[in-house]
């Protein structure tokens, strides 16, 4: 079996990629641990977007997809995150 496999290198070294998930609109969302952000991936151009998640040093962990397309993510500090589908500003994360 050939397999080829792709790496994406997100904007800063250190920032600890960890939950993933894929959603149908193209676009694999994960958390960035240490940098305090979730990110996207566009599998269409691969690029790749961030948003900061407003509650400092809120560490990210799991992420999940609903059925309507917003992304659900866990954080360290006792809070659940949330970025509404279709709001590409970053003004959509709530934590």
């Amino acid at each position: 079996m050939n397999l080829k496999i792709q790496e994406y290198n997100v904007a800063r070294v250190d920032s600890g990629p960890y939950g993933i998930v894929s959603t149908r609109d193209g676009k694999v969302w994960f958390t960035q641990h240490h940098a305090n952000k979730i990110g996207h991936l566009s599998l269409i151009d691969g690029s790749i977007s961030e948003y900061d998640i407003p509650t400092p040093s809120a560490e990210p962990h799991g992420i999940a997809c609903d059925p309507k397309g917003n992304v659900w993510f866990a954080l360290e500090c006792n809070k659940i995150g949330h970025i509404q589908h279709g709001v590409n500003d970053g003004k959509g994360v709530e934590a």
